[in-house]
Order: C-alpha cells, then sequence, then structure tokens
C-alpha cells in the first residue's frame, strides 16, 4: 500500500515536469521566433527546474518533513532567477536592451513553480498571457518605442544677414534638454542637441524655421 502511494506520487510529480517542459517549451518556441538570446532550452530548464522544486517540496510535506522549509525553496528559485534574467540586460548608451527577455525568465519560472504545486490550469493561462504579451503587444511597443526614442540631432541653421548668433545660442540653450556642440559662423549655426525624442526633434525643427533671424533649417539624425 506503503508503495502504490510513493508510486502515484511519482507519477503526478513526473505528470507536473513533463507539463512544465510543455510550457516552457511554448514559451521558448516564441522567443526563438523574435531572435531572441534566451531561446528554447533557456525557458524548458528554468520552467523544468522551477516545477522540479516545487514538485521536490511536496513529496517533502507528504512525508511530514521540513514544511517550513519549501516556502523558501520557492523564494530560493525568485532569487535565482534573478541572477540569470541579469545576464540578459546590456545597456548602450542610453538605451537598454533584454529587460523583457529577463522579465520573461522570471515570468517562466512563476510558470515552472505553479506547476510544480500542480496548478495545471493556472500555469497554462499564465503562459497564454505571457505569449500574447510577448506577440500581440509587440507592435505597439515598437511604435511607442519610435515615438519616444531618444536621440542626438545635428541641426545646421542658416542665417540671415544681420542675424543675432548669440540672441539665436541664447534661444537654443533655453528650448533644448542638452546642447551638446556648438559651431558657429556669421552664415550659419551649427549645434548638436542631445535627450530629444523624435516628436520633440520636430518639433524644435518647425520652431527654429519660425524665428526671422533664421533662413533655413537643416536636421541630421544621429540614433545613439
Amino acid at each position: 500500500m506503503w508503495l502504490d502511494m510513493d508510486m502515484t506520487l511519482e507519477l503526478e510529480m513526473s505528470l507536473r515536469l513533463l507539463a512544465a517542459v510543455l510550457f516552457g517549451s511554448i514559451i521558448g518556441f516564441e522567443r526563438v521566433k523574435s531572435n531572441h538570446s534566451a531561446g528554447l532550452r533557456t525557458h524548458i530548464l528554468v520552467c523544468l527546474a522551477s516545477a522540479g522544486i516545487m514538485a521536490l517540496g511536496e513529496v517533502i510535506v507528504s512525508d511530514g518533513r521540513f514544511i517550513n522549509d519549501v516556502q523558501r525553496m520557492g523564494a530560493g528559485v525568485i532569487g535565482g532567477i534573478g541572477f540569470l534574467g541579469a545576464g540578459c540586460i546590456m545597456a548602450n548608451g542610453n538605451r537598454v536592451r533584454g529587460l523583457t527577455t529577463a522579465a520573461g525568465i522570471l515570468a517562466t519560472s512563476v510558470v515552472g513553480l505553479i506547476t510544480g504545486m500542480g496548478y495545471y490550469v493556472l500555469a497554462a493561462v499564465m503562459t497564454v498571457i505571457m505569449i500574447l504579451v510577448f506577440t500581440a503587444l509587440h507592435p505597439l511597443t515598437l511604435r511607442l518605442q519610435k515615438n519616444n526614442a531618444m536621440e542626438s540631432c545635428r541641426y545646421v541653421i542658416s542665417l540671415r544677414d544681420g542675424a543675432s548668433v548669440a540672441e539665436l545660442l541664447d534661444w537654443l540653450v533655453l528650448h533644448t534638454p542638452s546642447l551638446l556642440q556648438t559651431k558657429t559662423s556669421d552664415e550659419e549655426v551649427v549645434v548638436e542637441v542631445g535627450g530629444l525624442t523624435n516628436k520633440m526633434a520636430n518639433r524644435l525643427f518647425t520652431d527654429l524655421q519660425k524665428r526671422r533671424e533664421v533662413k533655413g533649417v537643416a536636421i541630421f539624425y544621429d540614433e545613439n
């Protein structure tokens, strides 16, 4: 009888591990299609390991031992996954990449924890939500990033005869987030402005065209 109970429990835990592999595969497959660094194998292993920890915890509880340690086991998984996620984050100038991948790895570990506890429906729902976030929201994210991308722009400003260069520079200092470089002559002013979104860069271009001392403006984008 005791052997039958052990066998039943082990079969149940094995089913949970297989379910974790399935959920991790679904998430990882989408990441592979999107050409992200953490792909199929990473997500499978994260989900499987998390499920294994929780399955082991339930086995321990069924034996009446170390009940308090089970909660710490789950918390330890989350802490350990943080280091894995940190390895996916890369900073380049004022741009940070890999945050979604890191968050996806963390969420995959939670799917594994849920699966390891035997809540298959909840794990499946969370997997579906993650896929929707990765896919359905991706076009919207790209559009928002395009509109709000921080960049530096170079403006070549042609001046009218008798224009005050000092007055124009004073105006630029007041109306730009960061004036990086300036090069002036009697005929033109060349300035590089940093910290602009696309919308801000276009608005500055329009405002410069309206100034009385300006004859013409050319803008050159230099994305970070």
